[in-house]
């Protein structure tokens, strides 16, 4: 074995024994370290975590959607109801009207009827006394002879002519009477079955009531559970859940009504661009119907003129081609359609309308009423009333009885109209426009007369002016 120097163990020895102790101290570590940041599958579980908390959070937002929708159909069906109840209600009216009219014509026909068959009994017995129809004879036996002979033969003419002009009366006035007698029976049986109409359309107004006041209940406890889960989720108050809600509900409804303002203010601006239409095309075809009227007039003085003279009619052309386009020109001058007459009450009627329409501000809805508590239309015809005018019971006939005007167009008093299905026979509520974006209505069982902002969702493009 070779010999090694001194020096050179030592100098081995000691990074051998550095050795051992590092190998020691790695030994004693653990295998590897945790690391300090989430890992993989924390972040997989977060994300599913968010992913299933934003999932149980559009679902319960469509929910309270759901529940709020089915609130406003159940208000809808409501008014609807209402409507066909206070239309019932008008009908009975004008059918007991009419049969009042119809009884007072046939109770003044049968009195005519009675004393016209009086004169003609009286006519008679005195044609009798006289010596009825035959005088020709008796009249020849009589001592006083010819002359009164002719007197009584005259008396006996007049009496047979007044005799037939009563009997003709006495028969007109017995006609009449028999037709009065069958307008008075048809009254009576259309006066029936309105009131049957009315008894129907009250009984389902009454369920309407009762089912949008179900509804309300169904609504509000649905909204309290749906809000405290949505607290948990959101690890946040009940209170301060409810009232974000309460924001997003607002945002959504402000969008959807910008949405339905700009719809139905296009679709007024449509039907007015129609209208002018129709109009110009109605003034065009009256304009060329007149020049067609003219030209055939020309033609027949043309024709019917003397041969010498109808160079005379030519030369006379420009001067009748002048006539006939004095119309065109006239048509040229016309300003566009006129729009729909002013309010005959004007601005001093709109304000005492108004007046009495805030007057009734927290006075409870009454499905029919007109007074002391109101349904919609009720309020409105009472406030028009007010002011002096007369408008209809309903709000469908007050739809159809008014002026319109464009929606775009609205000043005060003007009466908006709400539709289930966007034309005059789904019309189920009516309001008043008091200016500044506001209105006053009496909105349903449950609520008071109140003022709020103008909802589009629904409205007709068209106005009604009283």
């Amino acid at each position: 074995m070779p010999a090694f120097p001194q020096g050179s163990l030592r100098r081995t020895a000691v990074p051998t024994a550095f050795l051992a102790m590092l190998l020691s101290a790695i030994l004693v570590l653990p295998a590897h370290a945790e690391p300090d940041y989430p890992s993989q599958d924390d972040v997989n579980q977060s994300k599913n975590e968010a992913s299933d908390k934003s999932s149980q959070i559009a679902d319960i937002e469509d929910q309270l959607a759901q529940a709020s929708a089915d609130l406003e159909a159940a208000r809808v069906a409501e008014q609807v109801a209402a409507e066909d109840y206070a239309t019932a209600s008008q009908l009975l009216d004008e059918k007991k009207q009419a049969v009042d009219k119809a009884e007072k014509a046939l109770a003044e026909a049968t009195k005519k009827a009675d004393a016209a068959k009086s004169d003609a009994g009286k006519i008679a017995a005195d044609a009798y006394r006289n010596g009825g129809a035959s005088p020709g004879l008796k009249s020849l036996l009589n001592r006083k002879g010819a002359t009164e002979a002719l007197n009584r033969y005259g008396t006996l003419q007049r009496l047979g002519a007044q005799k037939d002009k009563v009997v003709a009366a006495s028969e007109a006035a017995s006609n009449s009477a028999k037709q009065l007698q069958k307008q008075a029976d048809k009254a009576r049986e259309e006066q029936k079955e309105a009131t049957a109409a009315k008894e129907d359309a009250a009984r389902a107004a009454a369920a309407a009531s009762a089912a949008a006041d179900a509804q309300v209940r169904t609504t509000a406890s649905t909204r309290e559970r749906l809000i405290g889960e949505l607290a948990k989720i959101n690890e946040r108050t009940v209170d301060l859940e409810k009232e974000h809600q309460e924001g997003v509900e607002a945002e959504k409804q402000r969008q959807a009504e910008e949405a339905a303002k700009a719809k139905a203010e296009e679709r007024a601006r449509q039907e007015a661009e129609a209208e002018e239409k129709a109009q110009r095309e109605k003034e065009e075809a009256d304009r060329r119907a007149r020049e067609d009227r003219q030209q055939e007039e020309q033609q027949k003085q043309e024709q019917s003129a003397p041969k010498q003279e109808r160079p005379k009619q030519e030369h006379s052309a420009p001067k009748q081609e002048r006539q006939k386009q004095a119309p065109e020109k006239k048509h040229r001058q016309k300003s566009k359609p006129k729009s729909k007459p002013k309010s005959e009450g004007g601005s001093s009627a709109s304000s005492k309308a108004i007046s009495f329409a805030k007057s009734k501000l927290g006075t409870p809805y009454l499905w029919g009423g007109t007074g002391p508590r109101y349904d919609c239309s009720g309020l409105t015809m009472r406030s028009w009333e007010s002011a002096g005018v007369s408008i209809p019971r309903n709000s469908r006939a007050q739809y159809r009885g008014l002026n319109h005007v464009s929606i775009s167009n609205i000043r005060k008093g003007d009466l908006l109209f709400y539709s289930s299905n966007g034309t005059a026979s789904g019309i189920h509520h009516v309001t008043m426009y008091i200016g500044g974006g506001k209105m006053i209505e009496a909105p349903y069982t449950g609520a008071s007369v109140r003022i709020v902002s103008v909802r589009y969702s629904g409205v007709m493009s068209q106005a009604g002016r009283p």
